[in-house]
């Protein structure tokens, strides 16, 4: 049965399509299920200002100690205001599956697979695949965590353009996450993440991403975010760098 519902989701997130999947992790998973619902308001600033209302839906599953898995669906539909006053509808998603197997103590190999879209960087389709190798830290500090990540992806880019370009290369991707639990009911995220087109080294990202989650009873969390992006050689010409602000509640069940 177990093999069944890993193979399934194999199958949806290669039908579906990286995001910041490092601070949606549950390192207290439990053999079994565990489902969140998360509703979100983003503001999201470039060349353009961009306010957002996400929905998203997360399940976690272990098979058991040594293997387990997470897969997301996300989906953001905002209102957009230009310099030149002109107002539409955006929207972006994603689906994201990613498998996580303990190879020995302190280190996982990862698979991953995304498939999404983003009207606010004119991409019509990103399809990324990929692997790697997590390493958990050693820390003296009881409320400290850290994971250091390292791995190679495939990504595949469409965008909507006069051209329909395409885009096809392979990425280094690599981060650093460090979480505090701060008091009981409060944790500080932070992740750094540097990703480079391993045929151009002048092609890279650079995102940064911290947040707090306050546990407010049993079930439900309010989280507040803030996500930096630098992307080197950005497509279209569009800005190199942008800035995303958001707070929500998380619904586990």
């Amino acid at each position: 049965m177990h093999k069944i519902v890993i193979l399934s989701f194999l199958f949806l997130g290669l039908c579906f399509s990286q995001i910041n999947t490092e601070r949606m992790r549950n390192e207290s998973l439990i053999d079994g299920i565990q489902n969140k619902i998360t509703i979100n308001f983003t503001l999201e600033k470039a060349d353009i200002e961009v306010v957002e209302f996400e929905t998203k839906y997360r399940m976690d599953y272990a098979v058991n100690q040594n293997l387990t898995s997470f897969f997301i669906v996300n989906y953001k539909n905002g209102y957009q205001k230009s310099n030149e006053k002109i107002n539409q509808i955006v929207n972006k998603g994603f689906t994201h599956l990613r498998l996580t197997q303990k190879l020995i103590p302190q280190i996982y190999g990862e698979l991953f697979f995304q498939i999404g879209f983003n009207d606010f960087l004119s991409i019509k389709e990103r399809k990324i695949a990929g692997g790697g190798i997590r390493i958990k830290g050693k820390e003296k500090i009881k409320a400290l965590k850290s994971f250091l990540g390292s791995g190679l992806m495939n990504e595949i880019e469409k965008y909507d353009d006069d051209e329909n370009s395409n885009f096809n290369l392979i990425r280094s991707t690599n981060y650093l996450a460090l979480d505090f639990q701060i008091l009981e009911n409060i944790t500080f995220t932070n992740t750094v993440y540097y990703q480079v087109d391993i045929s151009n080294k002048n092609d890279y990202r650079i995102l940064y991403n911290s947040g707090f989650n306050f546990k407010l009873i049993k079930n439900l969390h309010f989280s507040m975010a803030i996500n930096n992006r630098y992307d080197n050689e950005p497509q279209h010409n569009i800005n190199k760098q942008y800035v995303q602000i958001s707070n929500g509640i998380t619904y586990h069940f």
